[in-house]
């Protein structure tokens, strides 16, 4: 009887923590004042809290390190509930007129259970941030390849993860990547169904530029773009290949490290593994004839 009434008394527990993060007061706005950010919230819980706060400095410290840029402001962060049609349990955007970072939290702890919750923070935070950073540091109107591209690339998703990868791995195999000039507004030029492949594309556009032309080439190229809007002028005097070259580098980079294997590929493996079973055979048949003797 006693057991019963213990798990009554869990599943109560874990029902009435269910109805959110967030105090009864939702509409009153608090401030949480840290090194580098003001943290505006409605009565966020304490603990969520201080783990935002804590996320959010060592975003300051990646970031800021690796952009070369420290804000002469401290930073907003603005957090709200979940929106409506809300896909993952965090999510973000940033604010260039406002320069302030909205990050939308779930509403029900009970998303809690199931969910990293700490590593969509950590995510949200770093790329949001990163924005900020180019928006702030260096200049507006980047192209979104680099622009979206960096961002991802700061946050460290896994490639695997990004929506449009299976799409990604089979345009980069055939050779139909999305051209660097169509993405250079993700939202303007491409199709609704085009922008999750974008994302995915403009991730591998810096990850190329890094591992083939080192880590400093990122700032060197968005401290050139700060002074010349030409980003044709920009790739040349940075890496001093032209424009076409570099984006003719990245696209034979995708097809060789991300691109399915063709069905030629396939062919070899299974002609090598009949080369290697008629060779067991004919080796084993001789063995036989020898070992009679």
């Amino acid at each position: 009887m006693k057991n019963k009434l213990s798990i009554v008394f869990v599943v109560i527990l874990i029902i009435t923590s269910a109805h959110g993060i967030f105090a009864k007061d939702i509409n009153e706005w608090h401030e949480l004042e840290t090194d580098h950010f003001i943290i505006m919230h409605h009565n966020l819980d304490e603990s969520t809290l201080s783990m935002i706060a804590e996320e959010a400095e060592n975003t300051y410290d990646k970031v800021t390190s690796d952009l070369k840029y420290h804000p002469d402001n401290k930073t907003v962060i603005r957090i709200g509930p979940e929106e409506k049609d809300q896909e993952d349990g965090w999510e973000g955007s940033y604010g260039v007129d406002s320069k302030t970072i909205d990050l939308q939290c779930p509403t029900q702890r009970m998303w809690y259970f199931f969910q990293d919750y700490e590593s969509y923070i950590q995510e949200a935070l770093i790329h949001e941030f990163t924005h900020h950073i180019l928006s702030d540091g260096y200049k507006l109107g980047l192209p979104d390849w680099l622009n979206e591209g960096i961002a991802t690339y700061e946050a460290k998703k896994k490639i695997e993860d990004f929506a449009g990868y299976r799409k990604f791995r089979t345009v980069a195999s055939k050779n139909e990547l999305l051209p660097l000039a169509d993405m250079w507004t993700f939202y303007l030029l491409l199709e609704d169904d085009e922008i999750p492949l974008a994302y995915v594309e403009s991730y591998t556009v810096v990850e190329y530029t890094v591992n083939t032309y080192g880590p400093d080439t990122l700032v060197n190229i968005l401290i050139a773009q700060r002074d010349n809007p030409d980003m044709h002028e920009v790739i040349k005097d940075t890496l001093d290949v032209s424009y076409e070259e570099f984006e003719l580098g990245w696209m034979n980079y995708v097809k060789e490290k991300y691109g399915e294997p063709s069905y030629n590929y396939y062919f070899s493996i299974i002609f090598y593994i009949i080369v290697w079973i008629l060779l067991l055979k004919i080796g084993k048949q001789i063995w036989v004839k020898t070992t009679k003797k």
